[in-house]
């Protein structure tokens, strides 16, 4: 039986070595610009905005309205599915608003908590005869998942850049509490998109 201890595989030193490195400057393609304007949406908010009576004070301070709104429409199916209490879903609320206290982009919080809570509740309506197999397919996606996301890295910064930059967004990523449990679970933390935004905001805010 698999396990998810190799969930986080991806941030674990590769030894395999290649090309010269390329500058660390290298464009993003228009994709990959218009997903970093999605994720730091600041410039494109509008002047004025309506508060939301209901929003909380955290959501106020840190604009995470959205990302507790992600989170709170799946309540129900996190307590029918998951059997995840109020008090649980408290906590769940209040542990992705903290990585948004603690400087994670509030679009890279969203996706992670949409893409968390989707593996929560896929896991528990997964029929038991089901689990060994579904856990083994998991392994073998994600091994496939971190050969397509480091050959992206070594083609847009260069072989040694793109090491550096998983190197600084293995810290990263240790330096917020609680965030590396959760991209520890149902493959996450090895999903492409979830690596190439966490490593691109590494780049952009010059983490070390």
């Amino acid at each position: 039986m698999a396990t998810n201890s190799t969930n986080m595989k991806y941030w674990q030193d590769d030894p395999a070595k290649g090309d010269a490195p390329r500058a660390a400057d290298a464009h993003l393609t228009a994709e990959e610009t218009e997903a970093l304007n999605r994720l730091y949406p600041t410039s494109a908010k509008p002047a004025t905005q309506t508060v939301d009576p209901n929003a909380t004070a955290a959501s106020r301070l840190y604009g995470t309205l959205g990302l507790e709104q992600v989170i709170d429409r799946n309540e129900s199916d996190l307590f029918v599915h998951a059997g995840r209490g109020a008090a649980d879903h408290r906590q769940l609320r209040q542990t992705f608003v903290n990585f948004v206290k603690a400087g994670v982009p509030d679009g890279i919080a969203r996706e992670l908590a949409e893409k968390f809570i989707d593996g929560e509740i896929g896991a528990a309506r997964r029929p038991a005869a089901e689990i060994d197999t579904a856990a083994d397919a998991l392994e073998q996606q994600i091994t496939a998942w971190h050969a397509e996301t480091r050959e992206y890295l070594r083609l847009q910064y260069g072989a040694q850049a793109a090491e550096d930059l998983l190197e600084r967004t293995r810290k990263y990523v240790a330096s917020v509490p609680g965030l590396g449990a959760v991209l520890d679970k149902h493959g996450v933390g090895s999903r492409p998109d979830v690596v190439k935004q966490l490593v691109h905001h590494v780049f952009i805010t010059g983490y070390r």
